[in-house]
């Protein structure tokens, strides 16, 4: 029997509908949130940076301790200028590679919701891990954090139930399947 693979990633924009989904996995199917960036972030971090800083609109605002530069842009520059450019190109997919070996060795499912690049989704696919486009929501309609629960009633019911990649919702369906089974 199928089950869902080791390492998810999620692709597409930002959207409520990635979101939902990205929450139902960690929370419902035990997946851990593995992202590409989570290694440049933490080195902010240790310079002293908050979470709170390194995302939304506290990210795009001049920050004093990194010379009236934006925590955003300082990320670009470490991913790309630093990383990638005087380091190695590879330099972070090798390195959320070591991480997800890691945590593979440990039987831990990964989740990846930031896969932008062709190198990250192609490190995705070297690992045995799926593809996923999800499409945001069309307009009007709005992601329930249950639209994903196949085992709930109001998934099945919700008419609101958010479009993705029909693989997902068969990889769902057959994890949901082998649950029953066992």
């Amino acid at each position: 029997m199928e089950m869902l693979p080791k390492i998810l990633a999620l692709c597409g924009p930002a959207s409520p509908v990635k979101t939902a989904l990205a929450e139902s996995l960690v929370n419902r199917q035990g997946f851990v949130r593995l992202p590409f960036d989570r290694i440049p972030k933490a080195m902010m971090e240790a310079l002293g940076l908050t979470a709170d800083e390194l995302s939304g609109e506290k990210a795009q605002r001049p920050h004093g301790m990194l010379g009236g530069l934006s925590p955003a842009r300082v990320l670009t520059l470490l991913k790309s200028g630093w990383g990638e450019e005087m380091v190695s190109a590879d330099l972070w997919v090798h390195a959320w590679a070591r991480a997800a070996r890691t945590a593979l060795e440990a039987g831990q499912r990964i989740l990846v919701d930031d896969a932008e690049t062709a190198d990250q989704l192609m490190m995705v696919r070297a690992l045995g891990g799926k593809l996923v486009h999800v499409e945001p929501a069309p307009e009007g309609m709005r992601a329930s954090p249950h639209a994903f629960d196949d085992d709930s009633q109001e998934a099945s019911a919700n008419p609101e139930r958010p479009q993705v990649a029909a693989e997902l919702v068969t990889l769902f369906s057959l994890e949901a399947q082998n649950r029953s089974i066992h």
